[in-house]
């Protein structure tokens, strides 16, 4: 996420206004969060969780 930011940042053109360079820099990284709770909340990812969390329990 750092350096999707930091890219945008150094990208955008100098005359750009800096709450415009903020608020994208926020929106790059809420989308950054969004697409890793998708992948951590996909069922198959779900599953192998459990499967390794029955497997550390003791017998």
């Amino acid at each position: 996420m750092f350096v999707a930011v930091t890219a945008w940042q150094v990208a955008a053109p100098a005359s750009t206004p800096q709450t415009f360079l903020i608020a994208g820099g926020i929106i790059i990284g809420a989308a950054v969060y969004v697409a890793a709770a998708i992948v951590l909340v996909r069922p198959d990812l779900l599953d192998a969780r459990d499967i390794v969390l029955r497997l550390r329990r003791p017998a």
